[in-house]
């Protein structure tokens, strides 16, 4: 081979040229050095060489064999050395051989410690695990990088002490590195355990090792954790599969608006297919025409500013078909902010929207009816509560907070040893019946059930639901004395019409006898008692009447400030003078829906119980105030609505009310005055008179401080009160000459009546029912006609339609002893109607026939 040699005659020069040439540039593969050279030895060659170019090889030749010259040679990092005698040169190209060999296997040793110093730093920080599990000549790991503690939560050390530790990771029985075959070696994604027991997801590649005689033995390996990737992945997969799977149509279009994805419920919406809407923009297929540019245009510029639009379309499916559906279209953004695709979520409100306008047209009635519900749901006095084993309230609803706070003085955090009265482990009993357990407290009455928790669920627990029934308990109660009046009302009903009949036949032909010449003052103060006690069973009728809701109203728009200074004028006449009247009210309009006199009769009611209850004088005080109930604002009571009221109170100083008379105020006959001081049946009327005005009476008292009685009436606004005509109020009986038809099937009431027309001086027919009636309107002339209200074959209603139809220029005039049922409500609806309630006296009647002819 070609030999490159220099040859350098002193260790001077040899020096320099070793310290002045960089290692990569030294052109020599051995040095060859004699021990005596000019200048220096050979030992400082060697020495220099060693420190400028340890990697080059050193061959020491000397005169003289020396073993201590050789073995210092060897230390200063000498190669070999060669002692010159007759055959020296033989061994040389030997010696040199081995040298060059020598440097080729340092070589290739530092470059392989090289390569493992990098494969080291490689492994050392490699993210992912790098390990090589040894088969041969026993299964353990030979290495096992750090990224092992991070990702499984065992260090390497542990692994080295115990290889078996790499299949406690596996979840699914699908890792073992001890495997023999290294195609049943689990390749890809696999699921592991962490030490501290969480799942993580990883990606295995293996790599099997053989030795020369084709043996496995051992398997190499990089693991890296996927766990987020994996997550993010099925994340992807679930949201495709939602929004492939969801009720709501969806599509997703690129920025111009091309339709790049339709779900499912795309195409039950508007009859196109993916494969129809691909490449097409929705205005393509779905346009109505109902929309203007405009409306697309302030669309476009929502979007494509980046911000969602949410609104309505009118459009077109497929078979023509126009339907309406609300759509939320988000932009979706790249990295830069620029927007790159839409995605539009659909919903069919075609229903809706016809559902819409019907609702428009109930609107006045639903708002209604939800602002009571929302009051009741606000009014519900229901709470629920979770306590521990330890009796610690755990949980409280907001209404339960409030029931904790009055029965236990305790709250959330709190320890609950009782309920009002009941103490926690009484109410905590098993109780397989589901009994409520009923608490009074402090004047308010609970209703309380406790369900233990079962332990599979939360340990050791109970749930326990509170209820307020007071309020409850006492509609009960009142529900009870309105079911008691409408018993008392149907036994009236049933008898007031055909009474009343009766007491008109006495009183008329009393009335009459009393018309007679030459009574003896016996007679007449028998006629007039026997007056006075038709008068006072009429006036009883008409308490019962009252009291149960059924008698009879002349509803017409009234002033109540003018109605009750009126009455307190009337008042101040009456009272005794220790009692003082007063008046509060502001300039507003106090206009009703109601009857006078009845209303009349319930500050006259008031008042004199208000007078009683202060026997040495004191003060009675009228107040008029307007109120608007709303949702903001509800009513005090459960039976007002919201909307306009007028509240008309009477407050008087006297002795107030016991609180156990309270709940029987109300009630017919219960009365707390001395026999004979009253019947019971004063506030009752005012009950019944009240609810019949649409009305709701409240009481406000304390014993010792006096009584409010506050009632409360729907305002009629912006309503004028209409001025009646004045019917003559003459107290003697006129005569009279025209024709009056009398129809009425009660014989003794049609005959007294008759009697009594007759003698002054009317001609009189009389027949018994509305087809004898209608026969004699067609045979004769009649002036007016009196016709009772409930008759046989044809009611007293119907007969006054049809003469009022076929005979205008006939006078009529309705008599009817009680209007029941749908008579009541007709004679309410026919403001032109001119009637009188039986019994009735002859000067009531004559004034009515009179005012009727002359009108």
């Amino acid at each position: 081979p070609h030999i490159h040699m220099d040859v350098i005659t002193n260790s001077d020069e040899a020096i320099t040229r070793l310290t002045d040439t960089a290692p990569e540039s030294l052109p020599y593969d051995i040095l060859l050095t004699a021990m005596q050279m000019p200048q220096s030895s050979g030992l400082a060659v060697i020495k220099t060489a060693q420190i400028f170019h340890p990697q080059l090889p050193i061959i020491l030749v000397t005169n003289y064999g020396s073993e201590e010259i050789a073995v210092q040679a060897i230390r200063l990092g000498a190669v070999d050395y060669l002692v010159k005698h007759q055959n020296y040169l033989f061994k040389l190209p030997v010696t040199l051989e081995n040298a060059y060999n020598y440097l080729k296997l340092q070589q290739h040793q530092m470059a392989l410690e090289r390569s493992e110093a990098r494969f080291r730093r490689l492994a050392e920080n490699a993210p992912d695990i790098i390990y090589r599990y040894d088969l041969l000549p026993q299964h353990s790991f030979k290495y096992i990088s750090p990224a092992v503690t991070p990702i499984t939560g065992y260090t390497p050390e542990e692994f080295y002490a115990d290889p078996t530790i790499i299949n406690a990771l596996a979840v699914d029985d699908d890792f073992d590195v001890s495997i023999q075959t290294p195609t049943d070696q689990p390749q890809g994604q696999i699921r592991w355990r962490h030490k501290t027991g969480h799942d993580i997801w990883v990606d295995q590649r293996t790599t099997p090792v053989y030795n020369k005689a084709s043996e496995l033995i051992a398997v190499e390996g990089i693991v890296r954790e996927i766990t987020q990737r994996v997550l993010t992945e099925q994340l992807v997969r679930l949201q495709g599969a939602a929004l492939h799977a969801a009720a709501n149509a969806i599509t997703i279009t690129d920025r111009n608006g091309v339709i790049q994805w339709v779900n499912p419920a795309f195409t039950k919406l508007t009859g196109y297919t993916e494969k129809d809407a691909l490449d097409h923009t929705p205005g393509e297929l779905l346009r109505s025409g109902i929309h203007d540019d405009v409306f697309y245009q302030d669309f476009w510029q929502t979007i494509l500013n980046g911000q969602v639009w949410e609104g309505e379309f009118t459009n077109r499916r497929k078979d023509g078909t126009l339907y309406d559906e609300k759509q939320t279209i988000t932009p979706l953004l790249d990295d830069s902010g620029e927007v790159t695709h839409f995605i539009a979520i659909k919903t069919d409100v075609t229903a809706s929207n016809l559902a819409e306008q019907e609702r428009i047209k109930l609107l006045a009635f639903v708002e209604e009816r939800a602002q009571q519900i929302a009051l009741i749901i606000r009014t519900v006095p229901e709470g629920v509560l979770w306590i521990d084993p330890n009796y610690k309230v755990i949980l409280a609803n907001p209404t339960a907070e409030k029931d904790l706070l009055f029965l236990a003085n305790v709250g959330v955090g709190d320890t609950l040893e009782h309920l009002g009265q009941l103490p926690l482990p009484d109410l905590l009993q098993p109780n397989d019946s589901g009994t409520w357990h009923e608490i009074n407290y402090e004047g308010r009455i609970f209703r309380v059930i406790a369900k233990a928790i079962p332990q599979q669920e939360i340990t050791n627990g109970w749930v326990v639901v509170i209820n307020d029934i007071t309020q409850q308990q006492e509609q009960d109660l009142y529900l009870q004395a309105q079911e008691r009046l409408a018993v008392v009302g149907q036994l009236v009903s049933g008898i007031a019409h055909d009474f009343n009949n009766s007491l008109g036949v006495i009183l008329i032909y009393a009335q009459l006898l009393q018309e007679m010449e030459h009574l003896n003052p016996d007679q007449t103060r028998q006629l007039v008692t026997i007056n006075n006690q038709v008068y006072h069973a009429m006036e009883l009728v008409n308490q019962i009447l009252d009291f149960s809701r059924r008698s009879f109203m002349e509803m017409a728009p009234l002033d109540i400030l003018l109605l009750v200074k009126e009455m307190i004028k009337l008042l101040e006449r009456t009272l005794p003078e220790n009692i003082l009247l007063g008046l509060s009210y502001d300039e507003k309009e106090y206009i009703v829906q109601g009857d006078p006199t009845r209303l009349q009769q319930v500050l006259m009611n008031l008042v004199l119980n208000a007078r009683d209850a202060m026997p040495k004088g004191g003060k009675i005080t009228f107040s008029l105030t307007t109120r608007i109930f709303s949702l903001d604002q509800p009513p005090p009571l459960p039976d007002l609505t919201l909307g306009n009221w007028l509240c008309l109170s009477v407050q008087d100083t006297g002795d107030g009310i016991e609180p156990q008379h309270l709940q029987r105020m109300f009630t017919p006959f219960f009365t707390t005055k001395a026999p004979g001081k009253g019947t019971g049946l004063g506030l009752a009327q005012v009950n019944g008179i009240v609810k019949q005005h649409n009305g709701v009476i409240d009481v406000e008292t304390e014993v010792g401080q006096g009584t409010t009685l506050k009632i409360y009436l729907p305002q009629l606004l912006n309503m004028a009160v209409a001025a009646k005509p004045e019917e003559p109020a003459n107290t003697t009986l006129q005569m009279g000459s025209q024709t009056i038809l009398i129809v009425e099937d009660n014989l003794q009431v049609g005959l007294s009546i008759e009697t009594a027309l007759t003698r002054l001086g009317y001609t009189v027919i009389r027949v018994m029912d509305g087809v004898e009636a209608m026969r004699q309107l067609e045979q004769m002339p009649i002036d007016l006609m009196i016709s009772d209200l409930i008759m046989p074959n044809m009611d007293g209603i119907e007969l006054y339609r049809h003469t009022k139809s076929e005979y205008p220029h006939i006078k009529q005039l309705i008599i009817t002893g009680y209007p029941m049922g749908d008579e009541f409500e007709t004679l309410q609806e026919m403001d032109d109607i001119h009637w009188l309630k039986k019994p009735f006296d002859l000067i009531a009647l004559v004034n009515k026939l009179q005012f009727l002819l002359a009108n």
